[in-house]
């Protein structure tokens, strides 16, 4: 009985150890990479356009490798435009997860879509980081759910 507490004691402060050291690790990978920008890209739609940076990293450039494309923009959750996208990117499984901020773009590995936020959200697991909005965000955030959205490199 003894040994089972302390089985579970440790069991715990591993768990939290490792959930705080992803958090941790995730939130490095994203300031780092906010210093490290490879290209742009270009979202056009009736309303306006949104310019965001883009980090340099191999999710990013797979990315960039689908465009040009037209796709439709749905909200979620009030606090980000999500895109799926036609294929899974490179790095999906490696997306950690992070607390995402305004103006933060990533990729959702689960659903395979970006999202671009316009509001603060809490962690969410299987987030990845990929860039930052540039100028256009108040528009984005203002069209409508299935909205078409023209989205190419700069």
């Amino acid at each position: 009985m003894k040994l089972n507490k302390i089985i579970s004691r440790t069991l715990a402060v591993v768990l939290f150890l490792t959930a705080g050291s992803l958090s941790t690790a995730a939130e490095h990978i994203k300031t780092t990479a906010d210093k490290s920008t490879t290209a742009k890209i270009k979202m056009t739609f009736d309303s306006g356009e949104v310019v965001i940076s883009l980090i340099n990293n191999p999710t990013a450039a797979d990315l960039l490798s689908l465009l040009p494309l037209t796709l439709s923009v749905s909200d979620f959750n009030n606090a980000e435009k999500i895109i799926m996208l036609p294929q899974t990117l490179a790095g999906a499984k490696s997306a950690v997860g992070y607390d995402s901020k305004v103006g933060d773009v990533a990729l959702y590995a689960p659903w395979g879509n970006l999202a671009i936020f316009y509001r603060d959200a809490s962690y969410a697991a299987g987030l990845l980081y990929l860039g930052r909005v540039e100028s256009g965000l108040d528009a984005l955030s203002k069209i409508s759910n299935n909205a078409k959205i023209f989205i190419e490199q700069i």
